[in-house]
């Protein structure tokens, strides 16, 4: 699983592009696919404009109970699954000729499902990052004695929650 921008501008040129080499591969009777993922938000411009691509052949709403995603500091954590807090979906667009070599089907939905659900964190990894979330940090030693960064410098070099937000 990874995560999808949360930016508008970028999901509306991505799209946008999408659509593009779309149209070109579909003129060259050539056979090109894309899965397109991003958040749930059907107010864009990227959901409304690939809703009714004429290149959809399926979009599939994975909710966010449904699925998580890989922590972009997955490396440096103990749960490296995290709950997503959107729902996601998968806007499958093709050409005619990508339509019938890769065919978005029934099949194919319930092993997206089922790729997606694989990443839902366990309840324990849930209940501890829940924990650690609400618990206060501390300052190390250094800065309670005085030395060290100040402590704005310390908060925009912390690894956080980081790893790119939370979704799809």
């Amino acid at each position: 699983a990874c995560n999808p921008p949360f930016v508008h501008a970028i999901l509306d040129a991505a799209a946008a592009r999408v659509e593009e080499l779309l149209a070109a591969a579909a003129a060259a009777d050539a056979p090109l696919s894309f899965a397109f993922i991003m958040p749930g938000w059907k107010e864009t411009r990227a959901h409304a404009s690939l809703s009714a691509s004429p290149f959809l052949r399926r979009a599939v709403l994975v909710a966010a109970a449904d699925h998580g995603f890989c922590d972009g500091a997955s490396h440096q954590r103990a749960d490296p699954l995290r709950a997503s807090p959107y729902d996601t979906v998968v806007f499958v667009l093709q050409t005619e000729r990508g339509s019938r070599k890769w065919p978005a089907d029934g099949r194919f939905e319930a092993e997206l499902r089922a790729a997606f659900a694989a990443s839902v964190p366990l309840a324990s990894a849930a209940e501890r990052q829940e924990r650690k979330r609400k618990t206060p940090r501390r300052e190390p030693k250094a800065k309670r004695a005085g030395g060290g960064k100040p402590a704005e410098a310390e908060a925009d070099s912390d690894e956080g929650e980081g790893g790119g937000g939370g979704g799809g």
